[in-house]
């Protein structure tokens, strides 16, 4: 079975190169035929992520999920009787992963069993799997935003010295903060390890898309070379045998007009298959491009929970010291104190941790999408 990827981690502002990645240069040569000159194309990660936030696919996922916040949070009690969490994060699911379930089922059915059949099945039901904890995570960011949104309000109208805090400021502190501890973990289910499943099934399908690319273009290229010379001869052969017949017969006009078209249509019927096998491998091509980027926004979402954890635990951890000392001035100021010494990027990072969540979607979606066209392109070149 081949092995998992196993990337160390790499910030957004760098630009990738794969080791192992197929996507080379490529210049054409006399006949047209594409030819690698050698030199690695690279990923940059930051650029894909930038373009991801401004596509209308990104945009219409963020709203789908942003639409059903938003309703599950007016209908809160009503939603509480009639579905559990996991039955409202599954219908959140089937509006936002592309194509759905049942276009996916359709056309696993249609597909001819194979290795990448088996490989793109496991991707796709990894894929939804995956995308609900995403899901999950997506709802934990909500909570956790509402959570911080009036503490940081608060902290920053509050006077710059700490010992400057009146006794006002001190008893609505205390309520903040009893507000504050009131609320659960947002993140109570941490995805430690939760993707390795998922980045190991990019690794077996980038392996057996990235040898698919090169027999591909190694189809093109034999039959255009298959076609050039031996189709030349035919064309020769034809002509010959008609000019020599002539002298026997004038029939023989009849068998050169009828053998042209013929031999047109030889020279053109391999152009077309060589055109469409490239047209497959740039797809094909796509598709592992677009895996290497979800397996480095995935690589970059586990530290990012864990940090956005850990600031969680540590400001309930001191906003509880501050409660359990009955709202003394001098706790509450030490609360404020240390609270205002971490800077306020927790709202920052889970804006960054939505938007990522948002990607993932939406390059999942596309990756979904060529994976399923790929598959059907296979069953219509079979029938």
């Amino acid at each position: 079975m081949p092995q998992c990827l196993n990337v160390k981690s790499t910030s957004r502002s760098e630009d990738v190169h794969p080791n192992s990645h197929p996507a080379q240069s490529q210049e054409s040569s006399a006949d047209g035929t594409p030819r690698s000159n050698g030199l690695r194309s690279p990923i940059d990660i930051d650029r894909e992520y930038r373009n991801s936030l401004y596509t209308n696919s990104y945009n219409e996922v963020w709203t789908r999920i942003q639409i059903d916040r938003s309703d599950s949070h007016d209908q809160e009690v009503e939603i509480q009787h009639r579905e559990s969490i996991e039955e409202r994060l599954e219908r959140i699911l089937s509006r936002v992963l592309q194509p759905n379930q049942e276009h996916v089922q359709e056309a696993l059915d249609r597909a001819r069993p194979g290795k990448l059949i088996s490989l793109v099945k496991d991707y796709l039901g990894e894929s939804h799997r995956t995308m609900a904890l995403f899901l999950r995570l997506q709802e934990g960011a909500y909570q956790a935003k509402t959570v911080y949104d009036p503490l940081m309000e608060f902290l920053s109208v509050l006077p710059s010295e700490a010992g400057s805090l009146t006794e006002s400021h001190c008893h609505r502190a205390y309520h903040i903060f009893a507000q504050f501890d009131a609320h659960g973990d947002p993140f109570p289910c941490p995805p430690l390890n939760g993707f390795e499943q998922m980045r190991c099934k990019f690794s077996q399908l980038k392996l057996y898309l990235d040898n698919r690319i090169k027999r591909t273009h190694s189809r093109a290229h034999l039959v255009r070379q298959a076609s050039s010379r031996p189709a030349l001869c035919l064309i020769g052969t034809a002509v010959a045998a008609a000019v020599a017949a002539a002298a026997i017969t004038a029939h023989s006009l009849l068998a050169v007009v009828v053998a042209a078209p013929c031999a047109a249509n030889y020279l053109r019927t391999p152009s077309n298959f060589a055109k469409r096998e490239l047209a497959r491998a740039a797809k094909l091509r796509d598709a592992v491009k677009l895996t290497y980027a979800l397996d480095k926004h995935l690589e970059t979402i586990d530290p990012l929970v864990v940090k956005v954890q850990t600031r969680v635990e540590r400001d309930k951890e001191l906003i509880r010291m501050g409660i359990i000392r009955g709202g003394d001035p001098y706790h509450i100021q030490q609360v404020v104190k240390h609270l205002r010494s971490n800077p306020s990027d927790l709202l920052d990072d889970l804006k960054h941790l939505q938007e990522d969540i948002c990607v993932c979607f939406t390059i999942v979606n596309k990756v979904r999408s060529l994976l399923l066209e790929q598959i059907s392109s296979d069953h219509t070149v079979a029938s």
